[in-house]
């Protein structure tokens, strides 16, 4: 599993006018931890599964898309209902998000 890095998250920039919208995506996104967080400790695949869908259909554009690649994982674990990937890669989104407010807010 790659470990996403600082300098790697920096270098990731968004589609031309999604700029502006960057910071609200990033909350949008925090905000969601929880309910990703329950599902997986419920074993809830189904809810993991289309949250991770959503994630990575729609991450690209606003420059995140070491998240997309993150949820594509996530994705791909929630159907072979690997609880422990799960949670390994919630934690690598959990960190992610974290580096990504850093560089975004300050």
């Amino acid at each position: 599993m790659h470990k996403v890095t600082f300098d790697e998250i920096k270098l990731e920039k968004p589609e031309q006018g999604l700029e502006d919208l960057q910071k609200d995506f990033l909350s949008d996104r925090e905000n969601e931890l929880p309910r990703l967080e329950k599902a997986i400790l419920d074993s809830d695949f189904t809810s993991v599964s289309a949250i991770a869908h959503n994630w990575k259909g729609f991450c690209k554009p606003y420059g995140f898309q070491l998240l997309g690649e993150l949820s594509e994982s996530l994705d791909l674990a929630s159907k072979s209902k690997d609880s422990k990937m799960c949670l390994n890669l919630k934690q690598n989104i959990n960190s992610y998000l974290k580096i990504k407010r850093e560089i975004l807010v300050g």
